[in-house]
């Protein structure tokens, strides 16, 4: 038989008074344990600053004298935190409502595209390089892409989000309607004023004007790891770099980026997840390098100017299984020209201004139609190139280097290149996963 312990003369027992209030002391106890849990550092609160800093502090509430807090006020604090840490280890964060909408009102675009089969490099750090398409510049008609089985997508009137889908169902792009919120259509439209004051003709070399993609005027920006160079540089902008100050300053710039990152963390978070690691490690690496915005996991931006229109092209060293996120911007008729053509898809899309199409440009043949005479047109693109994966892969070190510093895990790395592109689809999701909570891992990378 167990023995049992008397209690301690000191220790008087408590008895509750008939009058005690329990429901409203353990109100004020678990009201207490909230308070203590925000303050400690690191938690909600670091989580606030990571708000404030991407979408602006949020307005200060009333102090309204009433009784204890509500279970309903309560849960909100607790999925509100839940939803902060969220945002602190992954970079974003959807309500629960907020997430069943956008996964049940989607509305796939569906393709007869075998992911699998597009033409990636060894290792698939890059796509392979194609021969350049005859006639690039020439604009093809409507009627007639259609005639040959293309899919005319228009512009979703009701705000639906439009994932694009492979013949087994995987998300491999997303058409992301603008927000319904006129602060960010007014910082999109003055985002748009900035860069056409920008846009001075007198300002751009003819190799900047006349280019592979088209006839207008781009500059990219941010760091990248260009071919030939041991390490990731900041890109210098030279005599440019007041113009990009002063459109990367723009309030609409940063919701523009934060725009298309949520989209890709959302619609393909196996690949947001991938990028955003091998990005961190590289600047935790060489703090030198400086984002466009503090929170981008793209390492690199583009501002088109002008009416953009590009020809049929494919960014072979991006990473070809990442995705290249494109905003349109401009006073102009998106029925009538500014239309998206992704060739392999066989699609046409409705490109208005400021939605935003994510794409894997690296695989994907792109081209753009032009606007209708009199309408103005710009993009803003952010990308990431596939040797910034190669280089952190390597141990922050090209290929060569790693090679000339360890011979065998040089040859390690050539052996993994065989899987790398079959386990990066592994990496994408589905629109059915998706509504199931899965969240592709990247442990497989590590």
């Amino acid at each position: 038989m167990p023995s049992v312990t008397a209690p301690s003369p000191d220790v008087l027992p408590v008895i509750a008074s008939p009058d005690a209030d329990f429901p409203s002391l353990l109100r004020k106890a678990i009201n207490a344990e909230d308070e203590c849990d925000e303050s400690l550092p690191g938690a909600a609160t670091t989580a606030q600053d990571l708000l404030d800093a991407r979408f602006g502090p949020s307005p200060p509430t009333e102090d309204v004298a009433g009784p204890g807090p509500s279970r309903q006020s309560r849960q909100h604090k607790k999925r509100q935190r839940a939803r902060n840490n969220e945002i602190l280890s992954y970079g974003y964060g959807q309500s629960a409502k907020t997430t069943r909408k956008l996964l049940n009102g989607a509305q796939p675009v569906k393709t007869a595209l075998y992911t699998a089969n597009l033409p990636v490099s060894s290792g698939a750090h890059t796509a392979l390089n194609r021969p350049a398409p005859q006639n690039p510049g020439e604009i093809p008609k409507i009627k007639d892409l259609a005639e040959d089985g293309f899919q005319y997508i228009a512009c979703s009137k009701d705000g639906a989000p439009r994932p694009i889908v492979d013949r087994n169902g995987l998300i491999i792009g997303h058409i992301a309607p603008a927000p319904r919120d006129a602060a960010y259509s007014k910082d999109a439209m003055d985002l748009f004023g900035v860069i056409i004051e920008e846009s001075d003709g007198n300002a751009f070399t003819k190799q900047e004007l006349y280019h592979k993609r088209g006839n207008f005027p781009a500059i990219n920006f941010g760091f990248t790891l260009p071919n030939g160079f041991k390490h990731p540089i900041n890109l210098d902008n030279r005599r440019h770099t007041e113009r990009i100050c002063r459109i990367s300053s723009c309030p609409g710039f940063a919701r523009i980026s934060a725009f298309q990152n949520a989209s890709l963390a959302f619609w393909n978070p196996g690949i947001y997840e991938y990028q955003k690691s091998r990005v961190e490690q590289l600047l935790a690496y060489d703090p030198k390098l400086k984002r466009t915005t503090p929170k981008t996991i793209f390492p690199t931006a583009a501002c088109n100017f002008r009416n953009v229109s590009c020809y049929k092209h494919c960014d072979t060293q991006n990473c070809p299984f990442g995705w290249c996120a494109i905003t349109a911007l401009g006073n102009f008729d998106h029925t009538q020209g500014g239309h998206l053509i992704l060739w392999e898809l066989k699609l046409i899309i409705e490109f208005p201004h400021a939605c935003t199409v994510l794409i894997p440009s690296a695989t994907i043949t792109h081209s753009n139609i032009p606007v209708a005479d009199g309408d103005v047109r710009v993009l803003i693109t952010q990308y990431c190139a596939g040797s910034i994966f190669r280089y952190v892969d390597n141990g922050f070190q090209t290929d060569r280097a790693l090679l000339e510093q360890d011979k065998k895990r040089y040859e390690e790395a050539q052996a993994a290149k065989e899987h790398r592109w079959k386990m990066s689809l592994g990496l994408l999701s589905t629109l059915q996963g998706l509504k199931a909570g899965e969240r592709p891992s990247i442990g497989m990378f590590q």
